[in-house]
């Protein structure tokens, strides 16, 4: 299974690593910028799940969350797959774990648009976790 995770804090990183480390099955992308995310998107082969963060580096108000102004989002990777990227290369699957509510409706909905299999799962609900152990028992 190819599996892509996009978040800007190393944390959360290690966090999915450590979880999904028993499942050498696995190819995991780990990627931290919207480039970073879409270059990975271009490679030759189709990522069966996506993870996308909302808020990345650099990008975030005196709140903590990036404004509907922001540049080099998740929303922008939202984009990308629903406008640039051809039909038989969008992933499977979508999870996004964005704990900014308003960032992560925008990216719902960008994607739902396209009738893309999408769901919202917020990082460190029990919900991501369970998540996160069905893919590590999937062989």
């Amino acid at each position: 299974m190819r599996i892509m995770f996009l978040d800007d804090d190393p944390q959360r990183h290690q966090f999915v690593h450590d979880v999904l480390d028993e499942a050498p099955q696995h190819e995991i992308t780990y990627v931290h910028t919207c480039l970073q995310a879409t270059y990975a998107l271009k490679s030759e082969s189709v990522f069966d799940i996506v993870f996308l963060d909302h808020d990345l580096a650099d990008n975030r108000n005196g709140a903590g969350y990036s404004d509907a102004f922001s540049q080099d989002t998740g929303l922008d990777v939202a984009r990308f797959i629903t406008h640039t990227l051809a039909a038989n290369k969008r992933p499977h699957k979508i999870i996004i774990h964005s704990l900014n509510p308003v960032g992560a409706l925008r990216m719902y909905d960008e994607l739902k648009a396209y009738s893309l299999e999408v769901f919202r799962v917020p990082y460190g609900d029990d919900s991501f976790i369970n998540v996160l152990d069905s893919i590590q028992r999937k062989h």
